[in-house]
């Protein structure tokens, strides 16, 4: 009986077995159904994506190749244009030359080429005393500068890279108001000096490692390198290019020197210069240069050069050395002292706060100071 009952249940086990590996082989079917299902949607997806693609792509070469034949009609219009547009007038072609004298049929091109250029300027301008001054006299005053100046690249000469020979003559002529009618510390005008021929300025300046050093050497304009501001040359009024107290040679007395120039970065200046201590400017400046008694002038100046938000501004100090003899700026020349040497710091600042139409003229509202 236990033998039958055994046998019974081991029946029953295997038909139960049976049963579950049936269920098995049916969810693996089933699941391998979908499977194939699934790669077949998924390739039918990816031969749609390639299909889409392409007609895409054929859409964009279509595309492409009608852009292309437009650009090539706005050539050919643009070149139709260019052919019937007519030739400036000998009078407006004149008129809009940087140079009165043209290209001088070719002669300013080919020096150009070779590393000569120059330059001849004419100033002229008329004034009168409106009130004050050293007496009531009033009257008109005109006087002209004629400015004579060339310059020799040497590296488009065919010599050496970074030199640059510079001469400027100069002729006064005219009348001044300053020396018997207003009697002004500082010439009221930028080009305002007694009536003389000189040789201004002959430097040389050489650029080294790829102009961040800068050498110059000879008979020149300090303020060109120290005390003036980028604005200044734009005024009038001499307090705007030289600090009276700073006793540098400049316009119209230049005198020999050396200035070295070192720029880190391309915002950041630092400069320092010898020179002498009073030139003689209708001299050659060899017979005083450097001389026991009036001594020479040494000069340092760091400048930085920063935008804010666009808006161009240049912030620079200074400090100055005098050891030779330096008379007393007063306006009573009766009791004017002299000191052995003089020394003194300064520093100045520009900063533009509005632009003329949002343009980069350098036009707009700017703002400056000097102090020394």
């Amino acid at each position: 009986m236990l033998k039958h009952k055994f046998i019974r249940n081991m029946n029953i086990k295997i038909q139960i077995s049976l049963v579950l590996a049936g269920l098995i082989v049916l969810q693996s079917q089933v699941f391998a159904e979908e499977i194939i299902q699934f790669q077949v949607q998924e390739n039918a997806v990816s031969h749609e994506t390639i299909a889409l693609a392409e007609e895409k792509t054929l859409e964009l070469d279509k595309t492409k190749e009608d852009s292309d034949a437009n650009i090539k009609d706005v050539q050919d219009l643009k070149g139709t244009i260019q052919t019937v547009e007519e030739e400036p007038g000998l009078l407006k072609s004149w008129l809009s030359s940087p140079h009165m004298t043209g290209d001088m049929g070719g002669l300013r091109s080919r020096l150009e080429k070779h590393g000569i250029n120059y330059n001849i300027l004419y100033y002229n301008d008329n004034f009168k005393k409106g009130y004050g001054g050293l007496n009531h006299q009033s009257g008109v005053r005109y006087h002209g500068l004629v400015d004579m100046s060339a310059s020799l690249d040497t590296k488009k000469a065919g010599l050496w890279p970074g030199g640059t020979f510079f001469v400027q003559a100069m002729s006064k002529h005219g009348h001044t108001l300053t020396k018997n009618i207003l009697g002004d510390l500082q010439y009221y005008d930028n080009t305002d000096l007694p009536r003389t021929n000189l040789l201004s300025q002959y430097w040389y300046e050489q650029r080294l490692i790829d102009n961040r050093l800068k050498i110059k050497l000879g008979k020149q304009n300090a303020c060109y390198d120290f005390v003036m501001l980028p604005s200044g040359l734009s005024m009038m009024h001499v307090s705007q290019l030289l600090m009276p107290t700073i006793p540098i040679p400049a316009f119209a007395n230049p005198g020999l020197g050396a200035v070295v120039t070192v720029n880190p970065t391309d915002n950041i200046t630092f400069k320092a210069g010898m020179f002498d201590g009073k030139p003689n400017a209708e001299l050659r400046s060899f017979d005083t240069a450097f001389d026991s008694e009036d001594g020479a002038v040494f000069i340092g100046e760091s400048r930085i050069s920063h935008a804010i938000k666009g808006y161009p501004g240049t912030y620079m100090a200074g400090y100055w050395l005098h050891n030779g003899d330096i008379a007393e700026i007063t306006t009573d020349t009766t009791s004017t002292r002299k000191f052995k040497s003089s020394q003194g710091i300064y520093t100045g600042f520009e900063q533009m706060l509005l632009k003329e139409n949002n343009l980069n003229d350098g036009q707009g509202l700017l703002v400056s100071g000097q102090y020394g």
